[in-house]
């Protein structure tokens, strides 16, 4: 919802910069849509999808099939009390992740199974994505250890729970 603006705020340049330096990368935005931080993107680079139901998430998300996936979280009480939930269902699905060193975040971090932004440091994201978009061996690599992960937080779970409610 709405208590997301102040995570992806911060990265509107890095977004600028990463859009204009990969063409071919897309950013697949689900839930709601900021218009101040995706205005200036490339209108062909940016696609969105509004809320799913929680038994059709699964499924869009696998149908989209993302190489991989940024977590944005502002740290602040209200983030820290969330869920690991964005990795432990990327995870799921391999899906590697790029994600703001916060708690919840802290909790499924093994130092091997996403990358950690310090400070949600603007050069750090930039870093991170262009290393995942450089490198499908790595992204593989990484989609690999974050499901090993997910298992452990009870991923596949989550997600079998989901689909075959379907």
């Amino acid at each position: 919802g709405s208590s997301h603006y102040e995570d992806w705020v911060k990265l509107r340049e890095v977004l600028m910069e990463v859009l204009g330096r990969y063409p071919r990368l897309h950013l697949v935005l689900m839930g709601i849509k900021f218009d101040h931080i995706i205005k200036d993107l490339p209108v062909n680079q940016v696609e969105f999808h509004p809320w799913e139901d929680k038994l059709s998430y699964p499924l869009r998300v696998s149908l989209i099939n993302p190489d991989f996936c940024i977590i944005p979280l502002a740290d602040n009480e209200f983030n820290r009390c969330k869920s690991p939930i964005k990795f432990v269902e990327q995870g799921a699905l391999g899906v590697p992740c790029i994600m703001s060193e916060v708690e919840p975040y802290k909790v499924v971090y093994n130092g091997a199974n996403a990358i950690m932004i310090r400070n949600n440091d603007p050069q750090a994201w930039v870093d991170a994505i262009k290393n995942s978009c450089q490198s499908c061996h790595f992204r593989s690599w990484l989609g690999l250890k974050a499901g090993l992960a997910s298992l452990s937080f009870g991923g596949m779970m989550v997600w079998k729970t989901r689909l075959c409610s379907l």
